[in-house]
């Protein structure tokens, strides 16, 4: 079993100039971003008596994102969670020895 958390976050800022043909736009850019990160992953085995083995588990991430342009747009939210599960069973025959009589 396996538990993860992951904090992130930056504060970012600049003076841009851009020119378009022959108008000039100036901008202040000022972002403040954050993410937060988790996953939760359990993963399960046992081998049994018979040569047969089960393997199963599960892996979840989840993923939000704030991305805040203060000088001119919205608070950004991004948020993404996934989820898989997974089982394999493996059955190994065992090996079967005949036996012969041969008679005279």
């Amino acid at each position: 079993m396996r538990l993860a958390y992951n904090f992130n976050k930056n504060k970012y800022s600049a003076n841009c100039t851009d020119f378009y043909d022959e108008q000039q736009t100036d901008a202040n850019m000022l972002y403040d971003n954050k993410r937060h990160s988790g996953s939760f992953n359990i993963d399960f085995s046992n081998e049994y008596a018979n040569n047969s083995s089960l393997i199963a588990g599960s892996h979840s991430t989840l993923i939000m994102d704030d991305i805040n342009n203060i000088a001119e747009n919205p608070l950004f939210k991004h948020r993404s969670y996934n989820q898989y599960m997974y089982m394999l069973v493996m059955a190994v025959p065992l090996s079967t020895c005949a036996i012969m009589h041969l008679s005279e």
